[in-house]
């Protein structure tokens, strides 16, 4: 059986697949203030399973998979079992939440990713083990906590 991290990850792949082969569900999914606005709230989560490029769903899927792996078990108690896909989803929500404010208004502006939930399981495990080696460029190792300072 799939861990969430796993299945979080197939399901990203899957649905950014898609989104590259059909521009009217990459169009769909994309976070685009005027359609909020028009009452397409599920738009604050299908952004984080679409990405631009393959690059950068190697990137955010790359991060995931290590961190949200390293982290997801403290989360298994909470919510039936399913509190890491809860906070990962709720991470992609509240990370998009300031770019909405500033561009509610906005029709030409566009966004995508999981960066904001990636973000917040990379976070989470610097707050958790703060001295671990995070491995910069998959070469230089450093603190995480220094990680954490360089990244912000």
């Amino acid at each position: 059986m799939f861990n969430h991290t796993t299945l979080i990850i197939i399901i990203t792949v899957i649905v950014s697949l898609l989104a590259w082969q059909n521009k009217a569900v990459f169009n769909r999914l994309i976070f685009y203030p005027p359609a909020v606005k028009n009452g397409q709230w599920d738009r604050f989560v299908t952004h984080g399973f679409i990405h631009a490029d393959g690059m950068h769903l190697l990137f955010n899927m790359f991060t995931l998979y290590f961190f949200g792996r390293a982290i997801e078990g403290l989360y298994q108690s909470f919510l039936f079992g399913y509190g890491f896909v809860v906070f990962y989803v709720l991470a992609i929500v509240v990370a998009m939440v300031p770019s909405y404010i500033k561009h509610k208004d906005s029709a030409s502006y566009l966004s995508l990713g999981a960066s904001g939930g990636v973000s917040a399981v990379l976070f989470a495990f610097i707050l958790l083990a703060p001295w671990e080696k995070i491995y910069l460029f998959a070469v230089v190792p450093i603190p995480a906590i220094l990680f954490a300072v360089a990244y912000v």
